[in-house]
Parts: structure tokens; C-alpha cells; sequence
């Protein structure tokens, strides 16, 4: 678990209202206080079962980003996560390079499957038949020795813990936490943590975190835009059971007739990370970070070889339409050139005709200021 400086935050802004309609009686307690149990977190074990609910207000960027990693969003793939509603059956076992993790995308034509053993990751998707194999390096002695929940969650593309990591990374003076309450989350009492960025110029209005008040697992993350009244990311534990999941789980034999695909870890491809495409969009180019917290702009220059794929001359459009959805995009201009603006409900992207991107969680004069500085 990521450690969360709880000094470093203004603690104690306006509270929001609760969409939990159950309330718990619990000690109270401070946002300090959830802060810093968030970063001790110590769940070796569990298993349960995630609906998550995703609208980034971008039809078809499922296929976007998978234009710009390795094609394989039409199918069943962990690009699923990104749009629409779903199920996710999770298993974790173990803590460091010994964990073992497995988890279940599930959908109407069929599952698709990331199973970690040790060193050992498989992806299987029921629909294709296809399979990928990978093997990771052996860990830095510090990386070896590092228990509690880390281990396996990189297996996990989406659950309430790695979403309240990547956002509690980002705070800053400029964001104000509270505790809202409690609430029930799969049967167990939750207090609710709120994180509201202060910054004009961020799309995101606030996070609601349900942290287990017994284990300071988050049971559920939800992240709202500016000016909704709906969250535009909501992640969360229907069911949770803490004890050690059957071994078997884990045990994974590609199917007859299956073609195993070697993938290499090093080579920059991650099979279990629903958002690999979108950062192969900044692969190998010299990337420069413009603001911080809430209001991070990451600069960069797109590949020539991921701009043919993402939008290219004779790119076709596929089942999830990704050129059609860059060839609809609005032409924008500036001091900083010219290009096209994407825009969603919690983030913004430039891309300029000359090979720069720009993204952050902000609106487009920040992006257009990035480019331009």
C-alpha cells in the first residue's frame, strides 16, 4: 500500500451528502486518522465479488485504447473495465513475489481471465480461445520484503484499493478531506472518507472512499465530475470474504487446441492493465509532468508507429470505432499549434498535428498552457 502523508493535507472541508442510504454506528474518528490506516492496511487474504460502473463520457474509448496498445478490445479483454457496467470475481492469496491472485471478467458472451501464480500471469479469453503467458523478473531484495497488500494487486486491473491509491496520490494542500458518516458496503460497517480538490481547473469534484472499519480495506471508491450528480467511476465489493480462497483457485491449464502467446514483461506490455494501450501513447518519448495534484498535465510525443495505429492515414474503423472516433474529434488551435481536443467527464487529451499529447484531469486551457510553457 501506497503511504499516505496525512500532514501534507488541509483536513476538514465542507462535508457531502452520502449516497449510502445505511448508516452504522462507529467510534468517530478523523480523515487523519483513515488517512494514515489507509497507508497500514494488512489483507493478505480474500475473495469477492466487484461491480464497477464506468462512464468517461467517450463512446467507443474502449477501442480507442486498445488501437493503441495491441488491438484486442473488440474482444473480451481487460479494456472491458473502461465503459459500461460490470462483474468482477477476484481471489488474492499471499503477500511479495509468492502471491497469488485470480480474477473473472464477467460478460454476456463469455469470462475473460487474468490468473497470477508467483512469477507467473495468464490472461485467457473465453470468447477467442486466446491465451497469454508471461513471466516476471525476480524482485529487488527491498521489493521481495515487502509484505502486505501490494503483492497481486498489480494482477488486479480495477478494485476500490488500487483506485484509491492512484487518486490519494495526487493530494496535496490545495484538497480538502473529510469524514462523512458510515455505511454498509458487502455487510461490513464503512466510514466514509471524502477528498474534494479545491482547483478550479480539475474536472474532478470529489472522491468518496468507504473504508472497512475494521481492516481500512476500501470497500468502494466512487470519483465524480464537475457538475454530476451520478459518479462517473463507481467501483465496489458486492460481497468480500476474508478468509484464504481455496488453493485450486489459482491453478490455471490453458485449454486444448489454445494458442499460448509469450508476452515479455519487459517489453513494456503489461497483458493485465486495462489502461497499457493509452500509456503506449507515451512510450519511450520524453515525457514532462506541468502542474501537480489534482492539476497534473503529462506532456509528451506520440510514437509515430501508435499515431498511424490510433488514427493514422487508411486507419479503418473497427468494432469500437476508434479512427471514427478521432476523426469526429474538434479541431482546436493555440500560441501552442494546432491539433484535436478529447474530451471527457474526468479528463482532457490534446493531440497536436505534430506528434505532441497532452492529458490531465483538467480542463482544456490547462492542457493548451502545458503545451504551450
Amino acid at each position: 500500500m501506497v503511504p499516505i502523508a496525512a500532514a501534507a493535507l488541509v483536513v476538514g472541508g465542507p462535508a457531502l451528502a452520502s449516497l449510502s442510504a445505511e448508516r452504522v454506528e462507529l467510534p468517530r474518528t478523523s480523515a487523519e486518522e483513515l488517512l494514515t490506516s489507509l497507508g497500514e492496511v494488512d489483507v493478505d487474504a480474500w475473495s469477492g465479488t466487484l461491480t464497477t460502473s464506468v462512464d468517461l463520457g467517450i463512446p467507443g474509448i474502449r477501442g480507442l485504447v486498445a488501437a493503441a496498445g495491441d488491438g484486442a478490445g473488440a474482444g473480451l479483454s481487460a479494456a472491458m473495465l473502461l465503459e459500461g457496467d460490470r462483474t468482477v470475481r477476484v481471489w488474492h492469496d499471499g503477500s511479495g513475489p509468492d502471491s497469488r491472485a485470480r480474477l473473472a471478467i464477467v460478460a454476456e458472451r463469455g469470462e475473460y481471465s487474468v490468473v497470477r501464480d508467483g512469477a507467473t500471469t495468464w490472461t485467457y479469453a473465453s470468447d477467442t480461445g486466446a491465451v497469454t503467458k508471461s513471466e516476471a523478473a525476480a524482485p529487488a531484495a527491498s521489493d521481495a520484503s515487502d509484505g502486505g497488500q501490494d503483492g497481486g494487486q498489480d494482477a488486479l486491473p480495477v478494485s476500490p484499493d488500487l483506485l484509491a491509491q492512484s487518486v490519494l496520490l495526487t493530494l496535496d494542500q490545495s484538497s480538502d478531506v473529510s469524514v462523512d458518516g458510515t455505511a454498509m458496503v458487502a455487510g461490513r460497517p464503512a466510514y466514509e472518507l471524502v477528498v474534494a480538490p479545491r482547483s478550479r481547473e480539475t474536472l474532478v469534484d470529489s472522491l468518496r472512499l468507504a473504508v472497512d472499519a475494521e481492516t481500512s480495506l476500501p470497500l468502494r471508491a466512487e470519483v465524480y465530475a464537475r457538475g454530476a450528480d451520478e459518479p462517473v467511476i463507481a467501483v465496489g465489493y458486492r460481497d468480500l470474504d476474508l478468509s484464504a480462497p481455496d488453493p485450486g483457485v489459482f491453478d490455471f491449464t490453458p485449454p486444448p487446441g489454445s494458442q499460448v502467446e509469450l508476452v515479455d514483461p519487459m517489453a513494456g506490455g503489461d497483458p493485465t492493465d486495462p489502461a497499457d494501450g493509452m500509456a503506449g501513447l507515451l512510450a519511450g518519448a520524453d515525457v514532462r509532468q506541468v502542474g501537480a495534484g489534482f492539476d497534473t498535465v503529462l506532456v509528451g510525443r506520440i510514437p509515430a508507429e501508435a499515431l498511424a495505429l490510433v488514427g493514422g492515414a487508411g486507419a479503418q474503423s473497427g468494432e469500437d470505432g476508434a479512427p471514427d472516433v478521432l476523426a469526429s474529434l474538434p479541431r482546436v488551435s493555440g500560441a501552442w499549434g494546432e491539433g484535436r481536443l478529447l474530451r471527457g467527464t474526468l479528463f482532457s487529451v490534446v493531440l497536436t498535428d505534430d506528434g505532441r499529447v497532452a492529458l490531465g484531469p483538467v480542463r482544456p486551457q490547462a492542457l493548451y498552457a502545458a503545451l504551450a510553457s
